[in-house]
């Protein structure tokens, strides 16, 4: 066994998972394991001879290494090879030809050699990058080599000074085959797809060379494309299309990004310092990582992650920093450019977009060619598909600009591809959560700026539990179109956006699909779907068992590891009743806790993280109790879904765009084996005895119901006093719904929340449930019409399915 000594290279970090995967295959039977490296310097193969006893856990008595291009050592080391023992690697140099210089077919020779043997090759190429972050156009001469940064005083230099800017980076293994006629080509080929292999790695960590952002403007406005727009918007007339290039090259310097790698440095260098004090600690999905790594190799990367935080932008970026990826240019709104911030965000990334360009027909043009040029350059992108932050907790339905834009360049032939990569940040306490309360109650969201930087100095000494960053599943848009049979450069305009849509949906379904259940949201959903005031702690833990199960049932994503979630639980209430959010009573031995009425909707947000999982079971529920008979048929049942379906289309992202009866039988099917139901024939069946639980599980449905029955019962009053419409009704609902609950006509205060009122109000009248000008005078004047008779049916079925929920 190796003794661990401190050297040198302890100081760099080294994944798990190159780990692992060298000790893999270094200890596969069979197996001749041959490192790739592109140049031959000393300290890399010192570097690379570290990482594999590290790996492997002991040290290597003998490493041979052979140049490929040299004839002389590529003969030796075919002299030595069978002398070369299992678990015995060996280090093959690349070294670029020179100019006319023939190259031997070492790997060629080598394979049948090893084959004679029974024994496979496996290449493992490695890419040691000594400094991670881009590198400008022009390089100071002192450090310059024949490549980027090569020269051995350079390397040394960042191993003593900079450790953490130095990457090592491991490709696929691959096991080469060879045709036997031709073994000169084959073996030229195989070394132009090590150095193809090695080149992509490199790029995936520091991406191109970076301009700087007037000379990055300078090659947006000469865009061919670009120019032929700017043409056509100024009718030929060579003056006006000046002033529009002049307009552009404004628009620009508001818009684009300005990479400088010191800037990057201590902005880490902060966040370091920063995190701990803030957060317990990250929890990162390394599968989803190291697939990225790979698979960023091949097209540029669209980074989108769901959005709740002005945090989700460092911690995207921070965490792809220490993991050696490169950062993505980020797309913000331009309401974060203010000083101090946004100079320091423009540098580490982010490009600035106009919230609205409504009127401006060169904006889009400009935005357009500029994400071209970022596409061309093979530089990641990070947006957010929801397009603003989720003030309710809940996925919002996606905005495609942006991905209209990406999609237009594969559209037109300027990329081949691109990578779409589904990305979910979830929050142990979210650290905005208490100005989204004050919004939600209807006070005016504050505009950012410098006073409000500072204030977040605030956060420092306080513990918002961790951040958990998990990847949806990650998908090629090659490989997507081929699967639907779809060309994207045959699709009319209306076909265009309707795929862009599609994809829309795709990536924030995978993004709902991998969002963890954290302890505090799973706490929160079980208080607040429970139609009782309060619980005990053997009840909770008894909903926590059914809960987990269901989760693992439906592959359902858990924060903590089941053997510690009971302790997660445990430590999440009593962070609930130290913050006086739950309140806890001993009575009779017996521990209950039960929900502050004035904060239940700070656990509203968080119930709102993970109730997609429940919706469909939740409106099953519902439509059992309000059918209101003991036996039910299928099709009764299917009615009483499809309204609620239809009825919180735009509040929920559904997993499929129409209700499928399969969804219905999936949630009969999960009933019935909780002995909720049973089933003979086309009959279904419950008893008394399962109204409760099924109550329940309806609750999580509860203040949704509430808030659109709100609505309903703000029309009328409205309507009845005011001669002409107000133009914004949301104050008018939020004062009615306060009004509603003092009554006790309605019981859930987390009802009571601006947005479910917008979102209910516009989906209501959009949809022609209700037409809101035509409804109000009919309803001042009394008369029975068509429109009131609709508003009264819909206000009579909710308050059908709130009755029977509260039992």
């Amino acid at each position: 066994m190796r003794q661990k000594k401190k050297t040198i290279f302890s100081r760099l970090q080294i994944t798990d998972h190159v780990l692992q995967l060298i000790s893999k295959n270094i200890k596969a039977p069979d197996s001749l394991v041959i490192f790739i490296l592109k140049y031959d310097s000393p300290l890399e193969k010192r570097f690379l001879q570290w990482v594999i006893e590290e790996s492997i856990g002991k040290n290597l008595q003998f490493f041979p290494s052979f140049t490929t291009t040299n004839a002389k050592d590529g003969e030796k080391a075919l002299l030595r090879a069978n002398d070369w023992k299992p678990e015995q690697p060996v280090l093959a140099i690349l070294q670029p030809q020179e100019p006319f210089q023939k190259t031997p077919p070492f790997f060629s020779r080598l394979l049948e050699l090893v084959k004679k043997k029974g024994k496979t090759i496996v290449l493992i190429p490695i890419c040691i990058i000594w400094n991670k972050y881009p590198m400008p156009i022009t390089k100071h001469p002192l450090f310059a080599g024949k490549h980027r940064y090569h020269s051995e005083l350079y390397n040394r230099y960042m191993l003593l000074f900079r450790p953490k800017n130095i990457a090592f980076e491991i490709g696929t293994p691959y096991t080469p085959e060879f045709s036997s006629t031709d073994s000169k080509t084959g073996d030229q080929q195989l070394r132009s797809r090590l150095f193809r292999s090695l080149a992509r790695m490199e790029r995936a960590v520091t991406g191109p060379p970076m301009r700087s952002r007037a000379h990055v403007s300078q090659k947006v406005l000469k865009d061919r494309k670009f120019i032929k727009q700017v043409a056509i918007l100024s009718g030929g007339d060579e003056e006006k299309q000046a002033k529009l290039l002049k307009k552009a090259e404004k628009i620009l310097y508001e818009m684009a990004a300005d990479f400088k790698k010191s800037t990057v440095m201590k902005f880490r260098a902060v966040l370091d310092w920063a995190w701990p004090k803030i957060i317990e600690g990250f929890w990162i999905d390394r599968e989803g990582m190291e697939q990225y790594r790979i698979l960023s190799r091949k097209a540029p990367a669209l980074v989108m992650p769901c959005h709740r935080s002005h945090a989700d932008y460092l911690i995207v970026s921070y965490l792809f920093n220490l993991n050696n990826l490169m950062l993505p240019f980020i797309a913000a709104g331009i309401n974060l450019s203010f000083w101090p911030m946004g100079p320091i965000f423009r540098r580490s990334g982010a490009y600035f977009i106009r919230r609205t360009f409504k009127g401006d027909k060169l904006y889009p043009f400009v935005l357009e060619a500029y994400v071209r040029r970022i596409l061309k350059d093979k530089i990641p992108q990070e947006f957010f598909p929801e397009g603003t932050r989720s003030r309710t907790g809940k996925l919002l339905h996606p905005k495609t600009g942006l991905m209209a834009i990406n999609l237009t360049a594969v559209r037109n032939g300027d990329i081949k591809d691109l990578l779409f990569v589904p990305l979910s940040i979830v929050y142990g306490k979210l650290f905005e959560t208490g100005s989204y309360l004050h919004e939600a109650e209807g006070a005016v969201k504050k505009k950012e700026n410098a006073r409000s930087v500072l204030k977040t100095a605030r956060l420092l000494g306080k513990n918002f539990g961790k951040v958990y960053m998990n990847f949806g599943k990650m998908f090629m848009l090659s490989d997507y179109l081929l699967e639907q049979g779809i060309q994207l450069d045959q699709l009319n305009d209306k076909e265009f956006r309707d795929f862009t849509n599609q994809m829309g949906y795709r990536v924030i379904r995978e993004i709902q699909k991998s969002t963890l259940v954290t302890p505090i949201a799973l706490v929160s959903i079980l208080f607040l779907s429970n139609v009782r005031r309060g619980m005990t702690r053997d009840g909770l833990m008894m909903r926590l068992d059914y809960a987990l199960r269901f989760f693992k049932s439906r592959s359902v994503p858990v924060a903590e590891l089941s053997t510690a979630i009971d302790e997660a639980i445990l430590k999440v209430l009593n962070y609930l009743v130290k913050s006086e959010k739950i309140e806890e009573h001993t009575i009779d031995n017996q521990v209950i806790y039960h929900p502050v009425e004035s904060r239940r909707s700070y656990m509203e947000y968080y119930k709102n993280n993970i109730i997609n999982h429940f919706i469909d079971v939740s409106f099953v529920a519902s439509s059992i109790l309000k059918i209101k008979k003991s036996s039910f048929t299928f099709d009764e049942l299917a009615t009483e879904y499809n309204f609620l379906h239809e009825l919180f289309q735009m509040e929920f992202v559904y997993e499929t765009d129409a209700p499928l009866p399969e969804n219905i039988h999936r949630e009969l099917s999960l009933l019935e084996e909780l002995g909720l139901l049973t089933r003979e024939g086309e009959k279904f069946s419950i008893d008394s005895k399962s109204s409760f639980v099924l109550r329940n599980i309806s609750g999580c449905i509860l203040s949704y119901l509430e808030a659109y029955y709100t609505i309903l019962e703000s029309y009328y009053s409205i309507s009845r006093q005011n001669e002409t419409l107000p133009p914004n009704i949301l104050p008018s609902i939020l004062t009615r719904g306060k009004l509603l609950h003092t009554m006790g006509e309605i019981t859930r205060k987390e009802s009571i929340n601006k947005f479910y009122y917008q979102t209910g109000h516009q989906w209501m009248n959009r949809s022609g449930l209700v037409n809101w000008p035509a409804l109000a005078p009919e309803l001042r004047k009394g008369e029975r019409t068509e429109q009131t008779r609709r508003y009264s049916k819909l206000k009579d079925t909710l308050t059908a399915f709130i009755s029977v929920i509260r039992g």
